[in-house]
């Protein structure tokens, strides 16, 4: 227990159960425990700590249906190649993927839409400094890497 934490005060618990029974198996003894992660997090912050929080490299923003297909593939070259990324699966405007890049702390954006299918670029926009580029998709990975530092 954490007392400052109020009625959130339980960061874990745990007992003995007779839960096997339950689900088919035969009446069996068992112990077990939980460590509730946010509640971790929530006292550290209630002590002082803080807590860095890593954005990700990279949210690609497919616009419209065909980009979608090529946005996944896109975002799972990156990952293969070890860089962080998130991908936009619903339907908003431009505006609201953007402000949600921002949010996760995306240092950039990696935009798909109609004309970038057709040049096979990919928009790839320093949410930084928003300078705003367009590189053939066989080198985003490349790029990414070139400028993930900077």
């Amino acid at each position: 227990d954490v007392p400052s934490l109020g009625a959130e005060k339980q960061v874990c618990g745990g007992g003995a159960y007779e839960l096997a029974e339950l689900f088919g198996a035969a009446k069996i003894n068992s112990t077990g425990f939980a460590i509730g992660f946010d509640r971790v997090m929530m006292a550290l912050r209630n002590k002082g700590q803080e807590i860095p929080v890593e954005g990700i490299t990279a949210y690609v923003i497919p616009l419209g249906g065909e980009a979608r297909n090529t946005a996944l593939e896109l975002a799972a070259e990156l990952r293969k190649n070890k860089i962080s990324c998130d991908t936009a699966l619903g339907e908003r405007s431009i505006a609201k993927h953007m402000k949600f890049a921002n949010a996760q702390s995306a240092r950039f954006t990696i935009i798909i839409g109609e004309d970038e299918l057709k040049s096979k670029t990919a928009s790839i926009k320093n949410m930084e400094s928003g300078e705003q580029i367009a590189v053939q998709f066989d080198s985003v990975v490349e790029h990414l890497r070139k400028n993930k530092q900077n």
